[in-house]
């Protein structure tokens, strides 16, 4: 519904900009209600029936119609504006703030928990920001809940405390059999100049080897159309056995590897492991993404 995000953006910006849903249905659920006499005559049961029939029929209009802008259909921008309705409503009948009625106060309790599940992914995305820069130059080492979501992907991917190099836990990865199955390590400090290397830890529970892709890239990659030769690429062979394999790139080759430029080491993007067609489905783990002086 609302322009101006953009795949650069943290997901902190990126969650408070679709928390607008919320505060603009609950301004014009506001400022509509008194313009509507024949509403202010109806019982409140009717009024909030009303409301959110109205809501949910346009919130459907709208997403279908953004269908045909290539945009996909949201469930969760119709809860958003369902939300922002109910809490506008609230606003609107001072009964359901000023009542200590039982059935009010229940209502209350229900509007604070609609809007506290709807708030619940930036209060996270939040958390996670702060641990990340408190964490650099450690990237990621998969020692806090909300980890798991700077990583993105087609990979099936959970957090595991069984297998780990370090630490309490660390994350498989469950690489798929389609053309490209990949693990990105996308919403991380992006400022990687003054370190020498990028170091993580792979653990390879099959029998036989495994080989995965390493690619790096900064946002100007994203600018020029994702050209494979404007990236840094290094194919990585994993070998079995009850061992982690320690992997180490030099920032220097990272930073040279654009076939026509310098890699800008202060605007990093996207770190991201794939691999390419496997014959089957196949686990790896990974522990302790970070930087090395």
């Amino acid at each position: 519904m609302f322009a101006g995000k953009n795949e650069f953006t943290q997901r902190s910006f990126s969650h408070a900009w679709d928390l607008g849903h919320i505060v603009i249905f609950c301004f014009w659920t506001v400022l509509l209600i008194p313009v509507w006499s024949w509403f202010g005559r109806k019982k409140p049961q009717w009024q909030f029936i009303i409301l959110t029939a109205t809501v949910i029929a346009v919130s459907l209009s709208i997403e279908y119609i953004q269908l045909y802008a290539g945009r996909i259909f949201s469930v969760s921008d119709i809860r958003k504006n369902l939300a922002g309705c109910v809490l506008g409503f609230c606003l609107y009948r001072p009964e359901f703030y000023k009542n200590t009625a039982g059935k009010y106060r229940w209502a209350r309790i229900a509007v604070i928990a609609m809007i506290f599940f709807e708030t619940l992914p930036f209060i996270k995305s939040v958390a996670d920001e702060v641990t990340a820069c408190l964490q650099f130059p450690v990237l990621s080492n998969f020692e806090t809940p909300f980890e798991l979501d700077r990583w993105s992907g087609s990979s099936s991917r959970q957090l595991d405390h069984s297998v780990k190099s370090q630490g309490r836990s660390s994350m498989q990865i469950e690489f798929g059999t389609e053309k490209y199955s990949d693990a990105n390590l996308y919403f991380m400090p992006g400022h990687w100049n003054g370190f020498q290397s990028l170091r993580f830890d792979l653990y390879n529970p099959d029998r036989t080897p495994i080989q995965v892709m390493c690619c790096v890239n900064d946002l100007k990659h994203i600018e020029l159309g994702y050209q494979f030769e404007d990236r840094f690429n290094r194919r990585i062979k994993i070998e079995s056995g009850p061992r982690w394999h320690t992997v180490e790139i030099s920032l220097n080759d990272i930073r040279t590897a654009p076939a026509k430029r310098f890699m800008n080491m202060n605007r990093i993007d996207n770190m991201a492991l794939f691999t390419h067609q496997l014959d089957r489905k196949r686990t790896l783990y990974i522990d302790a993404v970070r930087l090395v002086p």
